[in-house]
């Protein structure tokens, strides 16, 4: 599970954005391609990519006692826009394998619509209840089982019933 670690960095106990553009992402990419290459050999086997959930640099910070978290909040922003560009890369690169990855950020996210200025044109924003996670980056132990509920769900549809349907004769 690449991306955490390689999209922001830490420095004592403190994390940043590693890069404010899609440099991290096209890295953790080309690693799961070399991935891909490897499993190719055993044609028995399989893989899932799986996405990297949105986390937050602010909560994580202020969670380790940082004296200003919101200061991160427009690193928390980047953020966010690269996870979104990951894991649709990542989405790609399933689809190709005939894979498919649990979409783990829709399970701490909620959106809202409101009509905005003279008019009225309707916008939407995204929120994420980062309460669920216990420091901003790992999972409470609810977050945590859900997650791998769908991770096990999604292993047995992939393991278990492409490979064992039973045949229409």
């Amino acid at each position: 599970w690449l991306g955490t670690c390689n999209l922001t960095t830490q420095n004592k106990r403190y994390i940043s954005i590693t890069k404010e553009n899609d440099e991290e992402v096209n890295k953790i990419i080309e690693k799961y391609e070399e991935i891909i290459k490897i499993i190719d050999k055993y044609p028995g086997s399989k893989i899932t990519i799986l996405e990297t959930p949105i986390y937050s640099i602010r909560n994580w910070n202020k969670k380790q006692g940082h004296k200003n978290p919101d200061t991160f909040e427009e690193q928390d922003i980047e953020l966010e826009r690269q996870l979104y560009t990951l894991n649709g890369r990542i989405r790609e690169i399933n689809k190709r394998i005939g894979s498919h990855s649990p979409e783990f950020s829709s399970d701490i996210s909620n959106t809202s619509k409101y009509h905005c200025g003279k008019d009225r044109k309707l916008k939407t924003t995204r929120n994420y209840e980062f309460g669920l996670y216990q420091d901003g980056i790992h999972p409470g132990e609810l977050l945590a089982k859900n997650w791998l509920k769908k991770i096990s769900e999604q292993a047995k549809r992939d393991c278990w019933e492409t490979v064992h349907k039973p045949s229409l004769k």
